[in-house]
């Protein structure tokens, strides 16, 4: 969730403007749904400039040192996040929540860190030795190292 929900805010003005100058024409409900589209379409294009952005600028190491593979997998990485994001407000908007901005906020750091926690790669010391710190990939490990399967999905969950 790098980006955040800086590329919804942004692509909502960029519509609200062209919509409050008249270059895009809400006058019936077809009309409507046309401008959300659109304003969806923003919403990726946004996303993708914030993204290309930080890749530029070097958010994620000196973009002369990545290969062009590297720099793909990342804007891959973060058009997913921002895509995620884009879907969360959808939902929100359609009446599944409390509001869009600060409901916005809460669910896509409730995923974030639901997400982190089932499947981080990161390895961490515990008093069991080290081992990884998201749930999913600890439970694939302790299958493999534990000496029962009962152990290891105890383990592994109740950590």
């Amino acid at each position: 969730m790098e980006l955040g929900i800086s590329p919804i805010i942004s692509g909502g003005w960029v519509a609200q403007i062209l919509i409050t100058v008249g270059l895009i024409k809400v006058t019936s409900q077809k009309d409507m749904q046309e401008a959300e589209g659109q304003q969806k379409i923003f919403f990726l294009m946004f996303c993708f400039g914030e993204a290309a952005g930080a890749i530029w600028y070097g958010a994620y190491g000196q973009p002369s040192m990545m290969s062009y593979a590297t720099i793909f997998i990342i804007m891959v990485q973060l058009m997913g996040a921002g895509i995620v994001v884009i879907m969360l407000d959808d939902l929100l908007s359609k009446g599944y929540g409390l509001g869009s901005g600060i409901s916005l906020f809460i669910v896509a750091n409730t995923a974030e860190t639901l997400f982190w926690f089932a499947f981080s790669p990161v390895t961490m010391s515990s008093e069991f030795g080290v081992e990884f710190e998201g749930a999913f990939i600890a439970l694939v490990h302790f299958l493999f190292t534990k000496d029962t399967i009962w152990l290891a999905i105890t383990q592994a969950f109740t950590r």
